[in-house]
């Protein structure tokens, strides 16, 4: 069985991990994308629910990738 979990920031990918989560998902707020507040990427409430910059995403792919783990 897979465990699925989403991610909503950095802080909480390796306890994540360590927990045993297999696959990960997670969005972020078009702000960070487009520089537009009005519209969210994901369903979430945006303001707690999403990744708030590309660095962080790309470290917490990184931790992802290095224990083998999927998104």
């Amino acid at each position: 069985m897979l465990i699925h979990s989403s991610l909503s920031n950095l802080r909480e990918v390796n306890d994540l991990v360590d927990a045993g989560a297999d696959v990960f998902y997670a969005g972020t707020s078009n702000t960070v994308l487009f520089g537009n507040e009005n519209e969210i990427a994901d369903r979430r409430p945006w303001s707690c629910a999403n990744f708030h910059s590309l660095a962080d995403i790309k470290k917490a792919l990184e931790i992802i990738h290095k224990n083998a783990k999927k998104i």
